[in-house]
């Protein structure tokens, strides 16, 4: 019998996971490392490079799709071919198509290998959860889950510093290929050192899929949720993508940010000189996140998840709130802590509220499905954020008047999950 959880010391937890368990935490915080390394100046590399800020909205529309949905279906594949095959093929894709993303520069080239890398994203994400659930126990997922999520963010903050040096070089290129170097070394982590961990007695299969699938979808009561829910993350999305093109524009000086970091450097006797460029955006993000998720979680663990909810979706929308009304860079800096603040309150959440309204018996297969909410506003948001940019900012010069729309979005969210909480949300079981 496993000893509890509560009576072992960290160093004993630590222990207790297999070796599988830390192979593949190798692999997520590489793999994490190659995309968020990319995403930290993808919006703003792409439409200096590539194309316009409405065709950045269907790339975007369509790669996300594609790595959230796919696991859907690839996670059954993988349960009958074996983990190991399908990490080959995943790591195969994503390393070709990083690759090719620094190769090319014009529009259809580049938004094939974009699909391409979905579909080696899709491949990947259910065979590294799958692997953590079967090398965790009662005793001790929570913390392996824990490090499995802190290595994932861990993975943003250092590739955001290495992308954000690149990008003051104007070596934009080199990021795709050091993305590609990072999930191509674990192409060889998988085959020399990842074990096919021990099957569970039921596999599942296509026709399991679907069938969770269908119970999800005709559940309208869920499905509202995770819509009303998308209405964050497309704040999010556009927060983020726009704020880079924001400083692209130079919208805001930098300038006090840079001279304080700088003489921060000269304290400590280097002669280095900092510049706050695009991918410094996600290196603040990240680095919130790192450092303050356990306290924020600790803060709102026993809050109701609803309530908790709204109030981190409101902080977040203080950003493009902040940013509409001023154009400081301390503003903006404070803004972006706050936004990331919103973020680890709202999301960790909206899975918490899951796990309370899904009905008992299928707690499982509606927690599969916490990530819709960023499919649905990558096909609600995407585009329209993209026409939103190109009429109001490039055309009319109305940045303050787009910022607005961004906020509203994310305040018209609140409201809706607290009509939703007041009409089906009191309804903590979800009965088909």
């Amino acid at each position: 019998m496993n000893e509890p959880a509560a009576k072992k010391s960290l160093g004993q937890a630590l222990s207790s996971f297999p070796r599988t368990y830390w192979v593949v935490i190798v692999m997520e915080f590489f793999e994490r490392s190659a995309f968020f390394g990319m995403m930290a100046f993808l919006a703003d590399y792409f439409k200096e490079n590539i194309g316009d800020a409405e065709q950045w909205g269907i790339l975007r529309s369509v790669l996300y799709p594609i790595l959230y949905i796919m696991p859907i279906l690839s996670g059954a594949l993988a349960e009958r071919l074996g983990y190991k095959k399908i990490l080959a093929v995943a790591f195969s894709l994503m390393t070709a198509a990083y690759l090719g993303l620094g190769s090319v520069h014009t529009l259809v080239p580049f938004f094939l290998f974009n699909i391409l890398l979905g579909f080696g994203g899709g491949f990947f994400k259910p065979v590294i959860s799958g692997t953590v659930a079967r090398s965790t126990d009662e005793s001790n997922s929570t913390l392996g889950f824990g490090i499995y999520y802190w290595s994932i963010n861990v993975g943003s903050l250092i590739a955001s510093l290495v992308a954000a040096h690149f990008v003051s070089l104007g070596e934009e290129s080199t990021i795709f290929y050091l993305s590609g170097l990072y999930v191509g070394l674990m192409f060889f982590n998988n085959f020399f050192f990842y074990k096919e961990p021990e099957k569970p007695q039921k596999i599942k299969t296509f026709a399991d899929t679907l069938s969770a699938l269908v119970t999800v979808v005709k559940n309208w009561r869920f499905l509202l949720l995770l819509i009303i829910f998308s209405g964050f993350w497309g704040m999010y999305d556009r927060s983020t993508d726009s704020a880079l093109w924001l400083l692209r524009e130079n919208y805001i000086d930098m300038t006090p940010i840079n001279d304080l970091v700088t003489s921060v450097f000269a304290f400590f006797g280097s002669e280095a000189k900092f510049t706050f460029n695009v991918a410094h955006v996600m290196t603040v993000n990240a680095g919130v996140i790192v450092l303050f998720q356990v306290l924020v979680s600790n803060l709102v663990k026993n809050t109701k998840p609803l309530p908790t909810m709204i109030v981190g979706i409101g902080l977040a929308a203080l950003f493009p709130l902040m940013v509409a009304m001023s154009n400081s860079p301390w503003v903006f800096i404070l803004g972006l802590v706050i936004f990331s603040i919103g973020e680890i309150t709202a999301y960790p959440k909206l899975i918490s509220y899951v796990g309370l309204i899904a009905p008992r018996d299928k707690v499982a297969i509606y927690m599969g499905f916490v990530f819709l909410p960023v499919c649905f506003a990558s096909l609600l948001y995407n585009i329209p954020n993209g026409i939103a940019w190109t009429r109001l900012v490039e055309e009319q010069g109305r940045i303050e008047t787009y910022w607005f729309i961004v906020a509203g979005l994310g305040f018209f969210t609140m409201a809706a999950l607290f009509v939703y909480d007041r009409l089906v949300g009191k309804r903590l079981a979800l009965d088909e």
